[in-house]
């Protein structure tokens, strides 16, 4: 089931903290779980549930757009040289696409293209695990795109993540793609999962104001 927040982003899922567990079912925290075996790349079983179920959402997405390729593009990792499981669950996706399994299994009758590394980190910036987020300006600071007048692509865009807290990455990826020529309203953001935070003054605390 395709969710989506307040701001326009689409989720499939939400993500507990694993100081939250306390207050959740383990069917809940399991789900969670599976996310920290999908961004280490540890499973390769849980790797291919996620990415099927990010097919599955792109083609539901593809029926309402208007532009015949959707190039998926990934929120780079905070460090230039962290593995990314959306990069490889986009080269997955590319490839079902020139198999036919894309339209066959999926129905998605859109060209789907592989712009995983389209948008890169030219340097590392600091994430929550070891010293706090990142600002918004430092998101912006340090990414870059590989190609201008994107416009020219005839594309709709899908920036893809694997968990979302306040929609920050997402939202910075979205205006580096407007800053080299894109459309607005052929963006899209879409992540695996949503960070569900009993306390919303903890999201605020990360929020650039």
């Amino acid at each position: 089931m395709i969710n989506r927040t307040e701001k326009g982003i689409y989720y499939l899922h939400n993500y507990i903290p694993s100081r939250n567990f306390s207050k959740h079912s383990d069917e809940e925290n399991e789900e969670s779980k599976m996310m920290w075996a999908y961004k280490d790349g540890s499973d390769p079983k849980v790797s291919l549930k996620y990415t099927k179920e990010l097919m599955q959402a792109i083609a539901e997405l593809s029926q309402d757009m208007v532009a015949e390729k959707i190039g998926l593009v990934a929120v780079p990792p905070s460090k230039v040289e962290k593995y990314s499981p959306i990069r490889e669950s986009i080269k997955q996706i590319a490839d079902w696409y020139r198999l036919g399994i894309a339209k066959n299994m999926y129905h998605c009758n859109k060209m789907i293209l592989d712009c995983g590394n389209l948008i890169f980190r030219t340097h590392d910036i600091p994430t929550s695990h070891n010293e706090r987020r990142a600002t918004y300006k430092e998101q912006m600071d340090s990414l870059s795109c590989k190609r201008d007048e994107l416009s020219k692509l005839w594309t709709t865009f899908i920036i893809l993540d694997d968990v979302t807290t306040t929609g920050k990455s997402l939202d910075a990826c979205r205006n580096v793609l407007l800053d080299h020529g894109a459309v607005s309203k052929y963006i899209y953001r879409m992540a695996i999962a949503k960070t569900y935070e009993e306390d919303p003054w903890k999201i605020l605390e990360d929020l650039p104001f």
